[in-house]
């Protein structure tokens, strides 16, 4: 089974198959920290609709603390979907404001193989290994 250890993590369900873009910020308010509870750095935030093939969801998140490594997790009725059919895009902001280039992966893990029952994409490291402020 495979273990998602990272210091910094961010739960989004999302899913990403390109095609018909649906776009929010992520308010505070629907951001929730754990970083109390779980004594490291913990946001996560809930896409509370449902997305179907062919459908893509954007979305900007400002966690209350810097990250350099975080995690893509997403619910499915279904699981015995392929994980790799998963496509996550995201790219990074960095503390001047400069954004990353975009990046792509697919999840990698089956709600099997973890204690949320969710689809997981592997620990996500920043591309300069440095400090960030968003997501998207």
């Amino acid at each position: 089974m495979k273990l998602l250890l990272i210091p910094a993590i961010f739960l989004a369900t999302i899913f990403s198959f390109a095609q018909d873009v649906q776009s929010s910020t992520t308010s505070q308010s629907q951001l929730t920290s754990k970083s109390d509870q779980l004594g490291m750095p913990f946001t996560s935030a809930n896409y509370p609709g449902e997305l179907y093939p062919g459908q893509t969801y954007s979305f900007v998140l400002s966690p209350d603390h810097l990250f350099s490594c975080f995690g893509v997790g997403f619910s499915a009725a279904n699981h015995t979907i392929d994980p790799a059919l998963f496509l996550v895009t995201y790219r990074t902001q960095r503390e001047n404001g400069e954004w990353s280039d975009w990046a792509n992966t697919e999840a990698e893990v089956t709600p099997g193989e973890t204690p949320t029952n969710k689809y997981w994409t592997e620990a996500l490291f920043t591309l300069d290994a440095t400090s960030q402020q968003n997501l998207e």
